[in-house]
This record gives C-alpha cells, structure tokens and sequence, in this order.
C-alpha cells in the first residue's frame, strides 16, 4: 500500500526524532525554528562551508564547546542547577 506524501512525512519526523534513522547515537533529533540575525545566519553559513559540515553539525558543534566551558569547572550545586530540566514545551 502506498504512502501519501503527508503518512510519509509523519514517518520521517517521527524516525528523526526518535533516532530511528542511523544518524544519530544520542537518541535523535530534536527540531530548532528560530529566526536569526542577518549577519549570524551569514557567519553560520561561512563556517559550514568552510568546515564542509551541515549547518546543523555546526551549530550543534559551538553549542556543546560552549556547554564544555561554562560547565568545567562548576561544583556539584552549580551543577546540578544547570542541569535541572528547562521549563520548555516539546
């Protein structure tokens, strides 16, 4: 039986999020929609070009190397502050 275009979208998110889909060993992905500024949006598109990554890996990339700094040298409190879950909706 034949998938609509819609049935094989819904199947695709639902792989990605779920990391059903090889790509990722952490589970999956999770989507990001935001707007950015002009000149950020040029210097992601600069520096994925020039590292020859996807967007995506380079901002995931700067993202965790700034998580490395600010967390290396925080005490157990201050951590286990920064790691309490946000009060975000999925």
């Amino acid at each position: 039986m034949n998938m609509s275009g819609a049935e094989r979208q819904a199947a695709y998110r639902r792989k990605k999020k779920h990391g059903e889909d090889g790509e990722d060993g952490d589970g999956g992905f999770c989507r990001l929609d935001l707007w950015l500024p002009y000149h950020a949006f040029l210097a992601l598109k600069r520096l994925a070009r020039h590292q020859g990554k996807l967007q995506r890996e380079v901002l995931g990339d700067l993202l965790l190397a700034a998580n490395t700094e600010v967390t290396k040298d925080m005490k157990s409190d201050a951590w286990e502050h920064y790691h309490r879950e946000p009060d975000v909706k999925k």
